[in-house]
């Protein structure tokens, strides 16, 4: 039982050193492999190290999925939520984290992205931590994304 909890483990760890996450599918190739362990007993080493990989690539896949929808970037948008964090003021904008609670935009409502990193131009307005706002926006994707 200890192989199969350390080969777990080190199939979670393994998807670590990826800078870009492999295809999902990828983690399917451990079914068969898993399959083939119940007869082959020499298989369920390997077999809880590919289980391992292919629940933390979901897991990590799933984390990534509930960003920003292609459909509504640049597109203008309404979101209320609240202030995260302490803003930060630059020369030329107020730069923010917002818990968004709620998105409408294009005749709907979708579904939060979750946290937010704002910047508010021109206007210097003093935002407090734990304060709701609603805000016409335009959002984008960040550059990059991390699954960790």
């Amino acid at each position: 039982m200890r192989k199969a909890i350390l080969a777990f483990l080190l199939g979670v760890l393994a998807l670590y050193p990826f800078t870009d996450l492999p295809d999902a599918r990828l983690g399917a190739a451990a079914l068969p492999l898993l399959v083939a362990s119940i007869r082959f007993h020499s298989l369920r080493v390997p077999a809880w190290f590919a289980l391992g990989f292919a629940w933390a690539l979901l897991r990590a896949s799933w984390i990534l999925a509930t960003g920003l929808p292609p459909a509504l970037e640049g597109e203008p948008l309404v979101i209320e939520g609240t202030v995260a964090g302490l803003p930060r003021d630059y020369e030329r904008a107020l730069n923010f984290d917002m818990d968004v609670a709620a998105v409408t935009g294009m005749g709907r409502e979708w579904l939060s992205p979750g946290r937010v990193r704002l910047s508010w131009y021109g206007r210097k307005r003093i935002l407090v931590p734990g304060e709701t706002w609603r805000f016409a926006v335009k959002l984008k994707e960040p550059l990059q994304k991390s699954a960790i």
